[in-house]
């Protein structure tokens, strides 16, 4: 449980850090225009809306969910640091939009696994656990990126740190997978 409590805490502190600084990098970093950045973003949460469903199919159907947890913190890892090194508008979208897919893409895949370990009889006790730490996350990671970008004056170090957190959560997606076997 403690291993997916981490994951959890990269979960949504990604999503929440990357959703609510995302707007600011493509205003005051990257000169895009309110509405455009506004199309973006609502793209962008278009394209995560049925990426969860899709993970949580993915996953039972291949019965490897750590599988779908990984190669999606590898993907947001990689994306959310290309944010800000990627300064013309076409592959800063197509950046966004791959994002916008794994963003949530192993949520579902992530609730799976401890419900593989303990039973359905504990659903409650371990949605609450997982669910926890993920707003732990939410709130220190949206917290340390408005930190990083007063004390260094850019989002760079804030995204990078994502990026970090999404590494931190695929060594614990590892560890998740040999807790499996």
């Amino acid at each position: 449980m403690w291993a997916c409590g981490i994951v959890q805490y990269v979960r949504l502190g990604v999503v929440q850090g990357t959703s609510f600084w995302l707007p600011s990098l493509l205003i005051d970093e990257k000169g895009l225009s309110l509405q455009a950045t506004g199309l973006i973003i609502a793209f962008w949460t278009l394209i995560s809306a049925p990426s969860n469903i899709i993970g949580g199919y993915m996953s039972d159907r291949l019965r490897k969910p750590t599988l779908i947890i990984g190669i999606s913190l590898i993907i947001l890892a990689m994306t959310t640091a290309g944010l800000v090194n990627v300064d013309k508008i076409v592959p800063l979208i197509t950046l966004l939009l791959i994002n916008g897919i794994f963003i949530q893409f192993y949520f579902g895949p992530l609730f799976a696994v401890p419900l593989e370990k303990y039973g359905a009889h504990m659903t409650g006790t371990l949605s609450g656990f997982g669910n926890f730490f993920a707003n732990v996350g939410s709130f220190t990671l949206t917290y340390l990126l408005g930190v990083l970008k007063d004390q260094t004056g850019f989002f760079e170090s804030g995204f990078y740190a994502l990026a970090g957190a999404c590494l931190l959560g695929f060594v614990f997606t590892i560890l998740l997978e040999k807790m499996r076997d």
